[in-house]
């Protein structure tokens, strides 16, 4: 980070469990999301202290997704750092994984500046004429089931897949390779709403930093101000649900019955919209929630 000179770093595999802040050193804060994780999961945003001072409030919101809203001089910024699922896994995971985001994404004010990133798994191919609303003119490589979903998903929420902008050699486009050097991939990716492009200056692979990993480290330039945000306590972190509970059979069967009968109970009016309705069904499964497995009593509460 300091060699170049990175201010947020959105790290994938972070293998540790439940959530929390911790100061690691006078210049670094990590904030990270581990939840119900087993240790080949676990996401986090390391900070310099000029973001870390610009945080307004994060969220853990699984083992694979985390996000955090950063006060800017002129719009705030909000971060969704992601480990998706491999290509190969089941269709139900991989819709569980897109399924969060967009959870993610309704509680997203739309005036933010926006920015998605992380180990996407996902090749895009070289596909602009494909979808020019999502691509730019220099993706790479052949597009994959993940990809697929990416762009769907990118479609969806009007944003831009920042590495296919920029002209850069295929040698800094190539984000992973494989363990015998033969294949490279490019699956880590940055995403930013289409609104604002100008403020994605580039999307680049570094080859020659030392990670530790069969990763390269993709750094996206992004100019925006951040504003020092006072707070005279820990940052506030959207309240979760002691989901855990929900391993006990008992309390299962609990949740289960409570959630069928406020179905029962649940009125829609004739005009009802996907937002109407959407908003009916998930304030049923808090208000189950709250009265059943309720919310964790504390940030590292496992």
């Amino acid at each position: 980070m300091i060699q170049y000179e990175i201010d947020i770093l959105a790290l994938s595999e972070v293998r540790w469990t439940g959530m929390g802040e911790k100061r690691i050193d006078k210049e670094h804060t990590i904030i990270y999301s581990g939840i119900d994780a087993t240790r080949d999961q676990g996401v986090a945003l390391l900070l310099t202290n000029i973001p870390a001072q610009a945080i307004t409030s994060w969220t853990p919101v699984s083992s694979r997704i985390i996000t955090a809203r950063f006060l800017g001089s002129h719009a705030k910024l909000s971060k969704v750092a992601c480990y998706a699922t491999t290509n190969e896994a089941s269709t139900e995971d991989k819709q569980s994984f897109y399924n969060g985001l967009v959870g993610v994404f309704k509680d997203i004010p739309r005036h933010d500046v926006l920015c998605l990133l992380g180990d996407l798994n996902a090749k895009i191919g070289n596909g602009y004429t494909f979808c020019p609303e999502v691509l730019g003119k220099h993706g790479i490589g052949e597009r994959n089931d993940n990809g697929e979903l990416l762009i769907d998903f990118a479609l969806l929420h009007d944003l831009v897949i920042g590495g296919s902008l920029f002209p850069h050699p295929d040698i800094h486009k190539y984000s992973w390779t494989s363990p015998d050097g033969r294949i490279r991939n490019q699956i880590d990716h940055c995403l930013i709403n289409r609104k604002c492009p100008s403020s994605l200056q580039d999307v680049r692979a570094y080859t020659g930093a030392d990670v530790g990993s069969d990763h390269n480290l993709m750094i996206a330039t992004i100019l925006l101000n951040l504003k020092k945000h006072t707070r005279k306590c820990p940052l506030p972190v959207k309240p979760l649900f002691a989901s855990a509970k929900l391993k006990d059979n008992e309390m299962k069967t609990l949740f289960s019955v409570e959630l069928s009968n406020k179905f029962e109970t649940l009125v829609l009016p004739e005009d009802a919209d996907c937002e109407k309705i959407w908003e009916s069904m998930k304030s049923c499964y808090q208000e189950v929630a709250e009265s059943t497995i309720e919310y964790r009593l504390k940030l590292n509460d496992e």
